[in-house]
Order: structure tokens, then C-alpha cells, then sequence
């Protein structure tokens, strides 16, 4: 959010998100959401294309594969995959998307991208943009497994925080592979 609103108190959501959907108006926002930043992308006056997940993203971003368009054609996506216990059955407090520990099959069933998949779909979608592009990802988990840690490793039914830890960065890892393998015009 910091890259399309400003406001002076992080937790200011309604201005932040009437800031986004009102005045910057990214072509592309993919993340977790709540019925409230749906509200505000189906009410901006930018006509976003929306999708809630991750067979969704995959089928749009193969749709609009190599198919070039201008800054004012270009499509407007909002991807918002709801919000998430951190380890579903196990740490039921939701922050955004599942911690990677979570079991892929939970992924799976609430067909729910990884941040990889986010990255890889952006890259395709954007990179069709003649003018170009501007990408911001951001892997915040690691930093509220530190912050929680304490959390993490109290909860008797949770693997230990430095494990929680390390799966987000495997996943981090994954996503800077992308990131670097990307070429425009790929």
C-alpha cells in the first residue's frame, strides 16, 4: 500500500484503499484481501477485472500472454485471495495468505496462489505493457514470523517458528528464481 497511498497511521485502511482505487489505480494488485477492498476495487472508476483465484489467475495471465497493449489498453486486475488463518487448523489469527508451512493441500483446496505464482502471473501480464512496467512484490511473512515468533512457538499444535521461517524463505527463494529468469518479451 505504500507504493499507491499514503496515510498517516498504517491501519488508516479506508483511506488507503479509497487513495488506490480512487487516484493511483495500479493496473495490477494481487494479494490478500477482505470484502472491504473488493468494495473499493468494484467501485473505482477503473474497471477491474476481477479474480479470487489461483486457476483464475493462471487462466488470465495464459489469456493475455502475448497479446501487446498500450498503457491506456492495457487490462486492470485486481486478484484478491481473501484472508486466511496463518496455519489453518493451527494458528487460526489471519494476517493475509497462509504461512508457507501450511500444507499445500489447504493451498490446493482453496485454490490459493503462492507468492511465486503471483510473481510468474504479474511478470506475464505486465510485460505485455509496450510502454512498460513498474513491479513492487513484497514477501512480508518472514518478517511477522519474527515478530510472532513468540506466538508460533507457544502454540503447542505449531511447528517451531524458525521452521515456519524457513519454508517462507524456500518460497522467497522460488520467487527470486523467477525474477531473475524474466526477460521482456520472454
Amino acid at each position: 500500500a505504500a507504493f499507491a497511498a499514503h496515510a498517516k497511521d498504517r491501519k488508516d485502511t479506508n483511506n488507503i484503499l479509497k487513495t488506490m482505487f480512487s487516484q493511483v489505480m495500479p493496473t495490477l494488485i494481487l494479494g490478500a484481501d477482505t470484502p472491504l477492498h473488493k468494495e473499493y476495487a468494484a467501485k473505482s472508476t477503473t474497471k477491474y477485472k476481477m479474480i479470487d483465484s489461483l486457476s483464475q489467475l493462471k487462466d488470465l495471465s495464459a489469456s493475455l500472454k502475448n497479446k501487446p497493449c498500450d498503457f491506456n489498453d492495457c487490462p486492470s486486475i485486481y486478484g484478491g485471495f481473501n484472508e486466511h488463518g496463518l496455519i489453518p487448523e493451527v494458528l487460526e489469527d489471519k494476517f493475509g495468505l497462509p504461512l508457507e508451512i501450511t500444507p499445500q493441500s489447504y493451498f490446493d483446496k482453496n485454490n490459493i496462489p503462492h507468492l511465486s505464482d503471483m510473481a510468474s502471473s504479474a511478470l506475464d501480464i505486465l510485460s505485455q505493457n509496450k510502454n512498460g512496467f513498474f513491479l513492487m512484490l513484497e514477501s512480508s511473512m518472514p518478517d511477522m514470523v519474527g515478530h510472532s515468533n513468540y506466538i508460533i512457538d507457544n502454540n503447542h499444535k505449531s511447528p517451531s517458528a524458525i521452521a515456519v521461517l524457513v519454508r517462507e524463505m524456500v518460497e522467497l527463494e522460488k520467487t527470486l528464481a523467477i525474477l531473475k529468469e524474466f526477460k521482456i518479451g520472454r
